[in-house]
């Protein structure tokens, strides 16, 4: 359900249900279908607007600004969390990297400067239907090896089906290594849900925000008032996680 629900309360989600139910009364409150449908077509303009997306982005992102690699401090492990990859299927044989792939190369980053000595990969496979047999984290773990961290200093949380269970399973292993003190690695908007329940978990985490997607809008303000699909996909990551972290709220998870 947490993967099934947002779809319908995300835009263009919220968009199309605002439509169905100004269609719905139509016929018995017209005048309340109007301002509803008025409503729907105003709500999918102003979130495809760049100016507007990038102001529900940044009111996320700016928690969290960018932490400099040589700036980052010692850490027993980074926990690099998943959602970064097209995991290989019958149609695709061969792993492929999503837009949020900087979280696996932010990883790499850490342990090259000797930051942290071993790499969490967290992540299950949630297929609607059927199993494909591969883990995000074992083929996470794949395309660390292709880039030069060696076997043995990463490890693979194959469980996790959201950022809770990320926390939930990834602390045995912390522990199992006596890893006390973790870099956080995820993306800027999903950062504050993230370091609230590492932190609820009981690790002490520093956050190292990647895969930003605010800050580079054309400077042209008359640009930012176009509708663009980009602009669209950034409200829909912005409202899931203001859901997110309200979701987690309520059930006592941050």
């Amino acid at each position: 359900l947490s993967k099934l629900i947002p779809p319908f309360l995300d835009p263009p989600g919220a968009t199309l249900l605002m439509a169905l139910a100004a269609a719905l009364v139509w016929r018995w409150r017209p005048r309340a279908a109007v301002a509803v449908l008025a409503a729907a077509l105003a709500h999918l303009y102003l979130l495809s607007t760049p100016i507007v997306s990038g102001m529900l982005g940044a009111t996320l992102e700016r928690r969290y600004p960018p932490l400099p690699i040589e700036s980052a401090p010692q850490a027993d492990a980074a926990v690099l969390l998943g959602g970064v990859l097209h995991i290989p299927s019958p149609a695709r044989p061969s792993v492929e990297l999503t837009e949020s792939s900087d979280r696996l190369w932010m990883g790499v980053r850490l342990y090259r400067a000797g930051k942290a000595p071993l790499l969490i990969v967290s992540g299950s496979n949630i297929p609607l239907f059927g199993e494909n047999g591969m883990s995000e984290a074992r083929a996470a773990r794949a395309l660390l090896r292709d880039w030069g961290v060696p076997e043995e200093a990463i490890l693979m949380e194959e469980r996790a089906r959201n950022t809770f269970e990320n926390a939930t399973f990834s602390k045995p292993l912390l522990e199992a290594r006596g890893a006390r003190r973790v870099l956080l690695v995820t993306s800027a908007t999903h950062m504050a849900r993230s370091v609230a329940i590492f932190r609820r978990a009981g690790m002490e985490v520093i956050p190292v925000p990647t895969d930003y997607l605010t800050g580079w809008m054309d400077p042209n303000p008359l640009m930012g008032l176009i509708p663009d699909a980009k602009a669209l996909a950034l409200s829909g990551v912005a409202t899931h996680e203001w859901m997110g972290l309200l979701v987690y709220r309520l059930r006592g998870w941050s």
